[in-house]
């Protein structure tokens, strides 16, 4: 992702932001491959894939929490910390608070 910006003190609705279309391409190839490998291990390999290398319980998987979605909640509080955004919605946090 490239930002073109002219100053620091620009405001983000007119900052332009682009992302890489081969880059994007490449993060969401993880989709239809997990849904081939998914295919692959029920139609020709009985579960093994799913019963050998998964736990049966999905909060034994804290590694995946640490991995997505710290990164989510940590970007949404970056979101959240920017002052013209604080400005936007001041009003509206003040009434829900």
């Amino acid at each position: 992702m490239t930002v073109s910006v002219a100053s620091p003190s620009t405001p983000m609705s007119q900052r332009k932001f682009t992302v890489s279309s081969p880059l994007l391409l490449g993060l969401y190839s993880v989709v239809p491959f997990s849904i081939l490998l998914v295919a692959v291990d029920q139609l020709f390999l009985s579960g093994i894939l799913r019963d050998h290398y998964l736990p049966s319980n999905p909060a034994a998987l804290i590694w995946w929490a640490i991995i997505f979605n710290f990164p989510h909640i940590i970007s949404s509080m970056v979101t959240l910390a920017d002052a013209e955004y604080l400005a936007f919605y001041k009003n509206r946090f003040t009434k829900a608070l």
